[in-house]
């Protein structure tokens, strides 16, 4: 087998990476450990495997692979007077269809901007006042997706299947929570 230098030298490289990522990830504390894991307001106790509920049904969607040019158009944190209304309104001009993540109070503070203006439109779920669930424990995960949940039914009419974590944080509390609504 002829192997080039550069091929040879492009191996190395990859080894010495796996070779460190390896030594950093080997440093990194036991998922299972029994210390505690520092969030705001106080600390979550560690996963324990004694506990795991065993579900694991949640689909966490990154991309749609698809042979069509399709765009799906997202728009996170509203509703908001200075710019929802534009933006359903563009949409409206332009037949075309997105997904809101709302966050639940705003929802309830400007119910009658856009009361009607979601039919065609899907809502997801984008916590109750926009926390970032990756520093909280399962209670108040559950808390800020039902609240906003909740918020979604009565303004909207509909119940969410879709939830969007603030800032894109995404820990295993909030994906074992997420699970719970039955949430994508």
């Amino acid at each position: 087998m002829n192997v080039s230098r550069r091929r040879l030298l492009r191996g190395g490289v990859v080894a010495a990476a796996g070779a460190a990522i390896g030594v950093a990830a080997s440093k990194l504390p036991d998922l299972f450990a029994p210390e505690r894991l520092p969030i705001d307001g106080g600390y979550a106790p560690a996963g324990n495997p004694s506990g795991w509920s065993g579900r694991g049904g949640l689909r966490t969607i990154w991309h749609v692979p698809t042979t069509k040019p399709w765009v799906a158009l997202t728009f996170d944190d509203g509703p908001e007077p200075d710019w929802t209304p534009r933006v359903l309104d563009t949409l409206d001009r332009l037949k075309a269809d997105a997904t809101f993540f709302v966050v639940g109070d705003r929802l309830l503070r400007h119910a009658d901007l856009i009361r009607g203006r979601y039919d065609r439109h899907e809502v997801g779920n984008h916590t109750f006042s926009h926390r970032d669930l990756a520093k909280r424990d399962d209670a108040a995960v559950r808390d800020q997706l039902s609240r906003c949940h909740d918020a979604i039914i009565k303004v909207v009419g509909r119940t969410p299947t879709l939830m969007r974590p603030p800032w894109g944080h995404l820990g295993g509390t909030t994906l074992t929570v997420a699970d719970e609504f039955g949430y994508d």
